[in-house]
């Protein structure tokens, strides 16, 4: 739905304001950098399986904010890891 938005606004938006349109395409691509570090958790290390269980605490983020290090799930130690 967002892409289909943006290409209806994008043709009358370079003919009025020209290439100032790239501009707020840029500021707002900014902005989703700090909202993905802070809602998005870290999946680094995890198994596949091991992802869902991020979410188990509920919440929008997982109960991500409550954990030590923002990790609510910590990678499975397998047999060649012990």
């Amino acid at each position: 739905m967002c892409v289909f938005a943006v290409v209806e606004m994008t043709p009358p938006a370079i003919a009025n304001i020209g290439w100032k349109v790239f501009i707020i395409f840029a500021i707002t691509n900014a902005l989703w950098v700090p909202l993905v570090y802070l809602f998005f958790p870290e999946t680094k290390g995890l198994e596949f399986e091991d992802v869902d269980h991020i979410f188990e605490k509920g919440g929008i983020t997982g109960g991500v904010w409550s954990s030590k290090g923002g990790r609510t799930v910590e990678r499975r130690r397998i047999g060649k890891d012990v």
